[in-house]
Formats: C-alpha cells, structure tokens, sequence
C-alpha cells in the first residue's frame, strides 16, 4: 500500500530510508537469536505445549517453518561456536548460511564423524560473505563419504505426491541401471515403488506375518499365541510379587529391579495417550502435540519412590520429560 509521506519522499531520500529500514529489520532478527538462545538453553519453550524450539517458534512466534528452520539452525550454531555471534551481527554471516552450516554438522554427527569447533570456525571463514549456492558446493566438498550417503530429504508437494531426494553411491547406480535393463526401463518410481513391496513381504515373513487377500496382514496363530502367553505369564509372575511380601533381602533385589515396566502397563499407558505426549499446559489447558521419541515418564519420580504402575505413567516427549525433572529438582538445565 502506498504511503502519502513516503510517496512524497525523492528517490535518493527513498533509497536511504529503505537501507535503514533493512538495518533495523537485521538487528531485530540478531536480537531475536540472542533471545532465542536463552530460551534454548533454559528449555523455556517446554513451559507452554510446545516439545521442541522449533514448535515454538512455529506455533507461539508464528514464523513459517522454513523460517524457523533457519533460525533455530542458527541458534544451535551460536551455541556451539559463540564466535558466530559477531560474524551474524555484522552481516558477514547469514541466517541460511549459519543454517547450513549446522545441518552439515549435524549430518556429519549422524554418519559417526563429530566436526570439531576448530574445523567450524574455519568452515565459517570459508563461508562468510558467498552466495548459498556456494555455500552448497563448499560443505558438499568437505562432506565424508558417510554423511553424503546419508544426506536424504522428503518433502510433500502435493495431496498425493512426495519428493525423494538423496544420493547414491555407483555401485548401487549400477545395480538401478541393471533392473531398469531388466524390467524394460520402467520409471523410477515404479522401480522404487516394486522394491518397497518386494522388502515388506520380505519382513513380513520374517516376523511371523502372513498375507490375506495380498493386503491384509495378521500374526501367524503360533507368533501370537506364544506373545499372549508370555504376556500373561509376565502379568501373573509380576502381580504375585510385593515388596511387603518379601525378606529383607528379597526386597533390596526387588527395588534393584523395580524400574522394569512390563509390557501389559506401556500398552495401558500407549491407549491412554493416543501414542502422544501427555503434557497439558496448566494455563492454556493445551496438549503438547509431539508423537516423536516418546518416553514414559514418572508422575510422581521413580527416584523419589514413584511406582511403575499405570497411573502413575504418562508419554511425554523428551523435552517435556526433562523439564519435569527439572521442576522436580533431577536435572539441571
């Protein structure tokens, strides 16, 4: 929309008022990763129902996920390396490239080869002040072969279509190019999609699952049988144990013992949850939304003489978990 003062402004008056706006527009962002760090390390986000910075940055701060993305990437990055901080503030390093440079460490850790902040510190020099692409071909060139294998992305572009992109090494580009000669050149998606049928078969048989009707699946009678019987077997053992019951010594082993929750109570606590993290915030009344990595978590602790049962276990995520052992004295933050 136009703006009556602006609209009387000169041209060169325009430039320099835009220029200035664009500065202030970057120092607010620094001053959001600054805040945003704190918020980090405290686990704040964990207060409100929200499991992880990025929900919150998403859901409470309203930024799009791509946004989000890049700006917790970069917090985790003036975490790890505080010297980035400087080169953030004064432009040299950008949010996406500070973002890039976390997600390369970050896949370098999960292919086994921890980079350390001295080979950060250079990687930041090398990238400071290039263009994304640039900063694409430098970290792909310092990639391990291991990362570069593992490096994958998923994306929905529609409905009823997802985008699969990682790479692959030329032993495994060979062995594509002999079934696209064996099978007539069939398109990759339909080669990708008859090697997931043919490897779902292959683990169904060998988890004791037959087909029915080519869709359906069940347990073999003999598979399920013998886990109901030794579910009930566990249930009535376990239900015949009390620590009041016991001899001295007998209830030492018991308590040595007791973090084991048998499988009957996590199926309990599995329907109760919906399979999703149970914290509610007390002011909000809202339910943490996170189905990932969920832990069992003792309402009242186990190392302050919780029990195992039911009632006193609830899912939470992980971040929710360790803020209640924080608020009960457990854990540091």
């Amino acid at each position: 929309m136009n703006n009556p003062v602006r609209s009387k402004l000169s041209d060169e008056n325009l430039l320099k008022e835009t220029f200035d706006a664009s500065k202030k527009e970057k120092q607010a962002t620094f001053e959001l990763l600054k805040y945003l760090v704190q918020v980090d390390e405290r686990r704040a986000y964990a207060t409100l129902d929200c499991s992880s910075l990025f929900e919150y940055v998403v859901k409470v701060l309203g930024f799009s996920e791509t946004q989000a993305s890049e700006r917790v990437n970069s917090v985790r990055l003036m975490r790890a390396v505080p010297e980035a901080e400087d080169k953030i503030k004064n432009g040299s390093l950008s949010m996406t490239t500070a973002s890039q440079i976390h997600r390369f460490s970050k896949q370098e850790k999960k292919a086994g080869n921890v980079v350390t902040k001295s080979e950060t510190l250079e990687i930041i020099e090398t990238c400071s002040s290039q263009s994304k692409r640039e900063v694409e071909k430098i970290l792909f060139s310092k990639a391990s072969a291991e990362a570069k294998e593992a490096q994958e992305k998923i994306r929905e572009v529609s409905e009823d279509l997802t985008e699969l992109r990682f790479y692959i090494p030329e032993a495994t580009f060979k062995k594509l190019n002999e079934v696209r000669n064996l099978l007539g050149n069939e398109s990759l998606k339909d080669i990708f999609a008859q090697a997931l049928d043919s490897l779902i078969q292959e683990k169904r048989r060998k988890k004791g699952m037959v087909l029915e009707d080519g869709n359906n699946v069940k347990p073999c009678d003999q598979t399920a049988s013998t886990a109901i019987a030794s579910s009930t077997a566990e249930s009535n053992s376990t239900s015949k144990l009390h620590p009041s019951t016991l001899p001295a010594k007998e209830k030492f082993q018991k308590k040595i013992q007791s973090r084991f929750i048998s499988i009957h109570t996590k199926r309990i606590v599995s329907q109760r949850s919906g399979n999703r993290c149970e914290y509610i915030n007390p002011k909000t009344k809202m339910r943490c939304s996170s189905q990932y990595k969920l832990e069992l978590d003792h309402e009242f602790p186990f190392a302050l003489g919780g029990n195992n049962e039911a009632s006193n276990l609830t899912h939470k995520c992980r971040q929710h978990n360790l803020k209640a052992a924080e608020e009960w004295g457990l854990c540091k933050s």
